[in-house]
């Protein structure tokens, strides 16, 4: 039965995905700008509040959050904002005690 409802819903939940993500970008350093989560592919816009903050530093940042793979950050025409394309990973995949 567990297995079944997993199958319904494979990823963790949006919320408790923008809590991981979040909580692994330097505080008062980004501001969400835009968010899109469908069928493991994640985008976030982020709005860069601080030079110090690099693209690169971002990306190492989401790779320690982990649940999140093929971390890509796409740069704009304004160097203020940074699109950052992911995959997420199922839920059955990082094991069941991971949310």
């Amino acid at each position: 039965r567990t297995q079944a409802l997993a199958a319904l819903a494979p990823y963790p939940s949006q919320l408790a995905l923008m809590e991981r993500v979040a909580g692994a970008l330097p505080p008062n350093a980004t501001q969400f700008r835009e968010w899109d989560f469908r069928e493991g592919k994640l985008k976030v816009v982020l709005v860069l509040q601080s030079e110090a903050v690099t693209s690169s530093t971002l990306v190492a940042a989401l790779q320690k959050a982990g649940g999140l793979e093929n971390i890509q950050a796409v740069p704009g025409n304004d160097p203020k904002v940074l699109a950052i394309n992911m995959d997420v990973l199922p839920l059955q995949a990082r094991g069941a005690g991971h949310v």
